[in-house]
């Protein structure tokens, strides 16, 4: 009897291992993307405004934020590439311009624009609302950016197929440390940064992304930290929102079609809305090197992201290798997995340190950040 027991169970035990294998092989390297679904002209035109202006407006476009450096430029490159037009999110107007003129260069079929804001600066709850101007004293600078008057000025006209929220990047300095040792404006500005600025920046887009009449897609870049991972605080904190907000933003979007409920505008159209988790990568604004098995350069990291549109799952890992380390953390005991994660950021900062505040040249994260 005993053995009949046992046996079952190993034959069980098998196929979870067999089917486990198969979905992870079919998800990394058999599904392709769907992004070909996004990259569409708009059927609305009313041919009012000229040729140019109506061209415009029917062609598709994706606004890529953080576009200016490593990841977010590595996805508008596969972006522009797939045939769409670019809105390109960032800070700096003087760096903003110049990668606009190279990948006008290296993509002379596509269109790209600018969108300036500092997403460090979005406004906070007492300000969302504020009747106060931008060239007012008390505007823009002192309540942050109004980031749906920004999309209504900048965007609305567009024909807006793909949202990427990719900003980010956590408190820079320290690179690490205690949650004590950064002030209040530094963890207000990196929530702001990574959740807040994504989270406004989608709200106010929904309703046009929706009335779309082949549907839409909407990614925000994770991170494995998501978990959390000590002396970084504000930033899996930062990640385990967007994880929570954008997973339920997509259940939502499922529960409107299976009640068939209409859009702001009387139709809703499909949105595909993603998070999807990197771990480490390399040839980013902070840190540069020779990519590994479980550290990617930012062009292999976009391409792995742009890789998993259309693959059924509104969370998931971005690189198959990095997956790989996941499962096996998630398969830990809680305190093996902890003591892991305490030996990782003890080595990290401690290269860190002994290289002046140097990531790039320091014991990587492990793979996770």
């Amino acid at each position: 009897m005993l053995t009949t027991i046992f046996t079952s169970l190993g034959i069980a035990w098998s196929i979870s291992i067999l089917w486990g294998i198969v979905k992870f092989a079919r998800l990394y390297f058999l599904t392709p993307s769907k992004l070909h679904r996004y990259v569409y002209r708009s059927s609305s035109s009313n041919g009012v405004g000229g040729q140019e202006k109506e061209q415009e407006k029917e062609e598709p476009w994706a606004v890529v934020t953080g576009a200016s450096d490593g990841i977010g430029r590595s996805l508008v490159q596969e972006l522009a590439a797939a045939g769409l037009n670019i809105v390109l999110h960032g800070r700096n107007a003087t760096k903003l311009e110049k990668v606009q003129a190279e990948l006008q260069k290296a993509y002379p079929a596509r269109s790209f624009r600018l969108l300036l804001a500092d997403a460090g600066l979005v406004r906070g709850a007492a300000a969302v609302g504020s009747d106060s101007s931008p060239g007012d004293s008390n505007g823009e600078v002192a309540h942050g950016i109004d980031v749906e008057a920004m999309v209504k000025r900048e965007l609305e006209s567009l024909h807006i197929t793909v949202l990427v929220n990719n900003v980010g990047g956590g408190v820079k300095n320290p690179l690490m440390g205690d949650f004590t040792e950064y002030s209040p404006r530094q963890n207000t500005e990196a929530l702001s940064k990574e959740s807040l600025f994504a989270m406004h920046l989608t709200h106010a887009m929904l309703p046009q992304l929706r009335n779309n009449h082949d549907g839409a897609l909407v990614i925000s870049v994770g991170s494995m930290a998501d978990i959390g991972i000590p002396l970084t605080a504000t930033y899996p904190a930062s990640k385990a929102f967007n994880k929570t907000l954008f997973e339920t933003l997509a259940l939502e979007d499922r529960l409107a079609r299976m009640e068939n409920r209409e859009g702001n505008a009387g139709r809703r159209s499909d949105v595909e809305i993603m998070y999807v988790r990197l771990g480490d990568v390399t040839n980013v604004s902070w840190r540069r090197g020779t990519e590994s098995l479980l550290m990617p350069d930012a062009r292999t990291a976009a391409r792995a992201i742009l890789a998993r549109i259309g693959c059924g799952r509104s969370v998931v890992t971005a690189y198959w290798a990095q997956e790989l380390l996941r499962l096996t953390c998630e398969a830990m005991p809680a305190w093996v997995r902890d003591r892991f994660l305490l030996w990782v950021m003890s080595g990290w900062r401690a290269g860190v340190e002994r290289n002046g505040g140097d990531a790039s040249a320091s014991i990587a994260g492990g793979g996770i950040l």
